[in-house]
């Protein structure tokens, strides 16, 4: 499946939206189908731009769903608001160690 830079900025506007404490759930959108949706979801999981987590109701199989933009995701979707068709993505920094500096805890992370 291509990655649709439209059903993109339209879920990360609509995950923006919510309430808080309302999630996005997959469902047609945007005229896209379910299939669609679910794959850019797991997309924009996987990149760190929505904060994701699976659900799994006791009554169907369990599903992605989307709780809020991340930091990097709110920067994505100014981009995609001023017209930049293919911005590019910068890698999300990981924490790789925390170390002494001054008898103060200092974080550090990697680019």
């Amino acid at each position: 499946m291509k990655r649709d830079w439209e059903l993109i900025k339209a879920l990360m506007l609509e995950i923006e939206g919510c309430e808080q404490g309302r999630y996005f759930i997959p469902e047609p959108f945007a005229g896209h189908d379910l299939d669609s949706v679910k794959y850019h979801l797991h997309l924009l999981d996987q990149a760190g731009l929505v904060e994701c987590e699976l659900d799994e109701p006791w009554d169907g199989a369990p599903q992605l769903i989307g709780r809020n933009l991340t930091l990097q995701g709110h920067d994505l979707l100014d981009s995609l608001r001023e017209g930049v068709s293919r911005p590019t993505l910068q890698p999300v920094p990981v924490l790789t160690q925390v170390a002494a500096v001054d008898g103060a805890e200092a974080l550090r992370r990697s680019a």
